[in-house]
C-alpha cells in the first residue's frame, strides 16, 4: 500500500557577492559563476533531504516484507497488498486520515500463515521522513505495551508490535494471544527490520 505528503526539501543556496569589475570578460565569467549556485539551487530544491548514510527514503515496502522461507514456521498468505496516496482508505476503514495527516507515501499489507495455522498481518508504511514516521509512531502506540529491543524504536502489546526505522513504521498484528503467534510476531518483526537495516545501507 502506498501514502503520500509533503517531502522535506533542502533550503535554496544563497548567490555569492562577485566583486566588481569593469572587465567584459571577467563579467560574463561572474555571470557563469552565479549561474552555477542557481542551477544548484534548483535542482536541490525539488529533491528530498537524504541525511548521509541514510538510504531508507528509496527503500520500497515490497522490499521489506519476508517471502517464503525467510521466516522458520510462518509463510506468506495470499498476495500482498498495496497503496499509495488516498489509495490508503481502501484498505483502512476509518484510519487513514491520521497516516495522510503525518505524512503517509506508501504501504504494504501481507497476510502468513503459520504451520499449526495461526495467523499474522503485517502493515508496512512508508512515511515521508523519519520525522514522520516518528510522528504516526508515538500517536499509534502511546505508554502502551512494553519497549522490545527492534528498530529504533519498538513496542510489544498484547497481541501486536509496533515498531520504527527510519521513515518506516511496521506494524504485526496477531488474531490471538497464543504463545507460538507472539513469537511469531517478534521474528517477522526481526526479519523485517534486519532486511531494513540492509537495504538502507
Amino acid at each position: 500500500m502506498i501514502f503520500l505528503d509533503v517531502i522535506a526539501r533542502n533550503p535554496p543556496l544563497s548567490r555569492g557577492q562577485a566583486p566588481a569589475t569593469s572587465d567584459p570578460p571577467s563579467r560574463m565569467g561572474q555571470g557563469a559563476h552565479m549561474l552555477v549556485p542557481i542551477l544548484i539551487s534548483l535542482c536541490l530544491g525539488c529533491s528530498p533531504l537524504i541525511r548521509p548514510g541514510d538510504r531508507s527514503v528509496t527503500v520500497e515496502p515490497k522490499d521489506l516484507a519476508p517471502r517464503t522461507g525467510d521466516v522458520a514456521g510462518w509463510t506468506p498468505d495470499g498476495e500482498a497488498q498495496c497503496a499509495v496516496g488516498d489509495d490508503l482508505f481502501l484498505l483502512i476503514d476509518g484510519g487513514a486520515e491520521v497516516y495522510l495527516e503525518h505524512g503517509f507515501r506508501e504501504a504494504l499489507f501481507q497476510a502468513y500463515r503459520s504451520d499449526d495455522g495461526k495467523s499474522i498481518n503485517l502493515e508496512i508504511y512508508k512515511m515521508v521522513s523519519p520525522e514522520a514516521a516518528h510522528g504516526i509512531y508515538t500517536f499509534k502506540t502511546g505508554n502502551d505495551g512494553s519497549p522490545i529491543d527492534v528498530g529504533q524504536e519498538g513496542r510489544l502489546d498484547s497481541y501486536y508490535l509496533n515498531f520504527r526505522r527510519g521513515n518506516f513504521l511496521v506494524t504485526i498484528i496477531g488474531l490471538d494471544t497464543d504463545i507460538g503467534t507472539l513469537a511469531g510476531i517478534e521474528k517477522i518483526a526481526r526479519a523485517v527490520d534486519s532486511r531494513l537495516q540492509i537495504e538502507s545501507n
